[in-house]
């Protein structure tokens, strides 16, 4: 599972990092942060991974790929036209992540 923090901007560093503590990293069970090796940078090992804005909205493209696969199979030869039925199939995936504001319409 994951956490989303809106609002939030990347650290530039881990020193400059909220889930730091007297230089332990609060989300990495607690490891020790280097001061000297990551006081401008953040760590290889950090959890944390920045989502660009703006940006639509995010689905779980693997299980949408499924259900693709699925419906591939079955449509063929009935003369269905794939693209109508996977854009349904899109637009009812499940949300992970909503669009942000300067993406919806």
């Amino acid at each position: 599972m994951s956490v989303l923090i809106k609002d939030r901007e990347m650290p530039k560093s881990c020193w400059d990092c909220y889930f730091q503590d007297c230089g332990n990293c609060l989300l990495n069970s607690h490891k020790a942060v280097d001061k000297n090796i990551v006081k401008d940078r953040i760590d290889e090992d950090c959890p944390l991974i920045e989502v660009p804005e703006p940006h639509g909205r995010c689905i779980d493209a693997d299980a949408l790929n499924y259900t693709m696969l699925y419906k591939e199979n079955w449509m063929r030869g009935t003369g269905i036209e794939a693209p109508a039925v996977w854009r349904k199939d899109i637009d009812a995936a499940p949300t992970i992540i909503p669009a942000s504001e300067e993406c919806e319409t």
